[in-house]
């Protein structure tokens, strides 16, 4: 018996329930970690958090997995393994994206109508892409958007107000609410 299956065994687990963490293959020029230089600043990635409000279809695991696929293309990324999960009846979606590059991340909450997203690339995607492919998936009325530069101080290089629907503000969103709230 190797170490892993007799702490498995020890502690309540069959061998076969734990996950077997098996590899895509990828290109080497994906492998390789490297910082970006952008408006005169090193980073090891973007990092953007998009907070709906208001939106639709945010317990439909067939609308999430279509939507993150077409967000993760949009992104110039390179999907290696989706994870979703639904939670109790009509209680939201949770999961996430693997990428070659990083990863998105998905929560939802339908009876407050919010959903948050998290994605973070590193390399040359362009993780700004997906909000308007989000945005159409789930018709949120409010959206926040925020940015964080990852491997420096928070700086933003990119102005995102670019990627959002012309209807939408960035922050100061007068629909914001805590999702505690609703």
């Amino acid at each position: 018996m190797t170490l892993e299956s007799n702490i498995l065994t020890q502690n309540g687990f069959a061998a076969s329930r734990w996950p077997s963490h098996d590899q895509t293959v990828i290109s080497p020029q994906l492998q390789t970690d490297h910082f970006v230089s952008g408006n005169g600043v090193e980073i090891a990635g973007t990092h953007i958090s998009i907070d709906f409000l208001g939106a639709s279809g945010l317990n439909d695991l067939n609308l999430m997995e279509y939507a993150l696929r077409a967000a993760v293309e949009a992104d110039n990324a390179t999907l290696l393994h989706i994870y979703l999960h639904t939670l109790a009846a009509d209680a939201g979606i949770s999961g996430v994206v693997v990428l070659a590059e990083a990863r998105v991340s998905v929560h939802t909450w339908p009876a407050c109508e919010f959903a948050a997203f998290d994605i973070f690339n590193r390399g040359n995607a362009v993780p700004e892409k997906a909000i308007s492919i989000l945005h159409a998936a789930f018709q949120p009325r409010s959206i926040n958007v925020s940015e964080h530069l990852r491997g420096t101080g928070i700086a933003p290089t990119r102005d995102i107000a670019n990627f959002l629907p012309s209807t939408y503000s960035v922050s100061n969103d007068p629909f914001y609410a805590d999702p505690k709230d609703c």
